[in-house]
């Protein structure tokens, strides 16, 4: 459980998503009912492989750390309701 490897109170996004791949994502996944189903061993490789690369900026392709770090316009248009979201 992600509470007892960090304090929520303390926590950034990189924390919590460094403690989900190291107890988490071996684990159970969330659910309401049910049976308790562990992560497919495909799925959990995914999710760390995104959080990796995304979260954690964990890649050696340069357009990716840039588009995740650089600034970026957002734009919301209500008639339609379009997002539009630029990156710079």
């Amino acid at each position: 459980m992600l509470a007892r490897c960090c304090s929520l109170a303390s926590s950034t996004v990189g924390t919590l998503v460094k403690a989900f791949i190291a107890h988490e994502s071996k684990g159970y996944r969330v659910k309401s009912k049910g049976a308790k189903i562990k992560y497919k061993d495909k799925t959990r490789k995914g999710y760390v492989q995104v959080l990796n690369c995304y979260v954690l900026l964990d890649t050696k392709k340069p357009e990716i750390k840039e588009m995740m770090t650089g600034p970026f316009r957002f734009k919301l248009f209500h008639p339609g309701v379009m997002i539009l979201i630029y990156h710079y």
